[in-house]
């Protein structure tokens, strides 16, 4: 018996007696059915409408039980469920503690018109059946619209329903007409037609429908665009010739929204309308499906001619200096990076004499890090290893059979060109497996990650160094708004973007994963991790300095330059004391895992994975 299952029955039990079981019946089949209307609801919209939750954050205003959280979260996005009232929170928890992907999904009690959430940190807001119970009216409504537009992001979409007031048929009270009576003798005819609903509501007053005119105007005064021509999903040229002349006559004279039953409003911040129109396929194109071959060779062309892909601003490497070689040598005892790999290929080897050790690098680009890995166990007298390197694109795998050659070192090395998410291993058990920097790039991961598996089986490595932040690699709103108001203050020299080659008076939270693969699903890396694998050892670190020490803006400062490094060492700082009070959470990782158990995992201070690990 599920979670939210029980917490319901008991819930009608003490509502309506043990004994009663058709009220409690009843009572459970009722948010049962609010689960599964919501749910049709999303699809209602997708017919009309192109919603896509991948990576997308989801704010669900006035959740009731969460069950959008089912969707949202199966479809890799990461849900926020918004309600008043504790008890109907507590069903919803007891719903997302049932969910698969629990993680990523969480609940906030908050007022729609108070959301508790940071300006434009929101790609998607729903909000089914919510606005009408605003008991304030017109003026709370339009805070309420006012409130998702400042959450939503600037291309983000809002997706309400509420009844249309001209509709005959009220569907609250199940009767026809009493929202054209006051409230007075509204009430009187309900508690002669359905009593019932005035046990749950006080009056009827307390129901706020909308009029075409007034849902308009609403929209209009909170700055939301509606996507369609109609707020019932539809635009002229989804009507025959007839009813399109007979629209278009109408709204010449304000009367072009004919009054539905309920409203199906699809609304967005700004005049990107064009973004979300679907045209007539009920779900929108996946990038594994439609765009996935198109960015793939666009990330092999973007590295075809790029021969250091580590290439850094030198203030980066005062920052990693400073905050992150020290948690290095503290929790795996050496450096610099290529001395993390080798200890463990090292090791593998001293455990397992006589057998020769298997490393496979998934996504080695141009294999620099390998040849040097293979460098140095070579020059320290340990010869029995092999890479294979496995990357998309042929022109960096060339590159890294040069190199390999030149060090003298093309016998330890074999390069193939692959997608990682095909990969399967040669070998099942026993490899070292790496993953230098590669997994934000990969869409594929649950694939990758199960291959993985298979290829380090019990006593085999999965060594990782990677990025582990928001996709795109944006920040989250908690974040976002420390670097607003660090941006607000800080010298205008430290503001030009030299990847984007323009000035940012004002920050841009810039998504990387728009049209490549960099940073595509990088906040599910340590989910994943944590899920399929076991830490041995680990460390995390960075957030706010990656914003100001890498290639975008780290050109901006001058490591002899007191006053920057004074600044950096400011935010590098601040960022470590954010991360240990739980405030922000950080953006990179390096892990050891396992296959099995292997005790308790060797971390920085408090820093665990489970800590690390973002709630959404």
């Amino acid at each position: 018996m599920s979670n939210f299952y029980s917490l319901v029955r008991r819930d009608g039990e003490i509502k309506f007696g043990n004994g009663n079981e058709e009220a409690i019946s009843k009572y459970i089949d009722y948010w049962t059915d609010t689960l599964t209307r919501n749910q049709q609801l999303v699809s209602a919209f997708r017919s009309r409408t192109k919603i896509d939750f991948q990576g997308k954050t989801v704010l669900d205003v006035g959740c009731g039980t969460g069950g959008m959280s089912q969707i949202i979260t199966e479809e890799h996005g990461y849900y926020i469920g918004c309600d008043l009232f504790s008890g109907i929170l507590e069903m919803a928890q007891a719903f997302i503690s049932d969910l698969r992907h629990a993680e990523k999904a969480g609940l906030v009690r908050a007022s729609g018109t108070h959301i508790p959430l940071a300006d434009g940190s929101v790609d998607i807001v729903i909000a089914f059946d919510v606005i009408e119970h605003l008991e304030g009216g017109y003026g709370w409504q339009r805070s309420f619209l006012r409130e998702i537009r400042r959450v939503l992001r600037p291309n983000g979409i809002l997706l309400l329903t509420t009844p249309n007031r001209l509709h005959p048929f009220e569907g609250h009270t199940f009767m026809y007409g009493p929202h054209y009576l006051p409230v007075w003798l509204a009430d009187r005819y309900i508690r002669w037609k359905n009593p019932s609903f005035l046990e749950e509501y006080r009056t009827y007053g307390q129901v706020k429908l909308l009029t075409p005119w007034k849902m308009k105007r609403l929209l209009d005064e909170a700055g939301l665009k509606l996507i369609h021509d109609f707020p019932w999903g539809k635009d002229l040229k989804d009507y025959p010739t007839g009813k399109r002349v007979l629209l278009r006559f109408l709204s010449k004279v304000g009367l072009g929204w004919i009054p539905p039953k309920t409203f199906w409003v699809s609304a967005c911040r700004e005049e990107r309308t064009n973004e979300w129109i679907d045209n007539g396929d009920v779900r929108p194109p996946q990038i594994s499906d439609v765009a996935y071959t198109e960015r793939f060779q666009k990330e092999i062309e973007c590295y075809k001619s790029v021969e250091n892909v580590h290439d850094l601003p030198e203030i980066f490497h005062f920052w990693s200096n400073r905050y992150v070689r020290p948690k290095v040598e503290a929790v795996f005892g050496v450096v610099p990076i290529e001395e993390f790999y080798a200890k463990y290929i090292f090791q593998y080897g001293a455990d397992h004499p006589g057998k020769r050790v298997e490393v496979a690098s998934i996504g080695a680009g141009n294999s620099d890090m390998e040849v040097r890995i293979a460098k140095l166990l070579r020059d320290r007298g340990f010869n029995d290893f092999r890479f294979r390197c496995l990357d998309i694109n042929p022109d960096m795998l060339d590159r890294g059979r040069n190199l390999a050659s030149q060090e003298q070192l093309g016998d330890y090395f074999d390069f193939l060109q692959v997608d990682i998410g095909d990969w399967q291993p040669e070998r099942t058990g026993g490899v070292v497996v790496m993953a230098h920097h590669s997994l934000h790039h990969l869409v594929k991961l649950e694939e990758i990650f199960a291959n993985v598996k298979k290829a380090i089986g019990d006593d085999g490595y999965f060594l990782v160094w990677d990025m582990i932040g928001r996709n795109g690699h944006m920040r989250w709103p908690e974040a976002l708004a420390v670097i607003n108001d660090i941006w607000q203050t800080m010298p205008d020299r430290y503001k030009y973007n030299h990847q984007l080659k323009r000035f940012e008076k004002v920050y841009d939270n810039w998504d990387c994963s728009k049209e490549g693969f960099e940073g595509i699903r990088a906040q599910d890396i340590l989910p994943l991790l944590l899920k399929n694998f076991h830490f041995e050892a680990f460390i995390a670190f960075g957030n706010l300095p990656d914003v100001f020490v890498d290639r975008s803006f780290g050109h901006n400062f001058d490591v002899n330059n007191p006053e920057d490094i004074e600044f950096v060492d400011r935010i590098g700082s601040l960022s470590d004391r954010l991360i240990s009070d739980g405030v922000i959470k950080p953006t990179q990782m390096v892990g050891v895992l396992r296959g099995r158990p292997t005790g308790k995992t060797r971390c920085y201070e408090h820093w665990t994975p489970e800590f690390c690990l973002r709630s959404i």
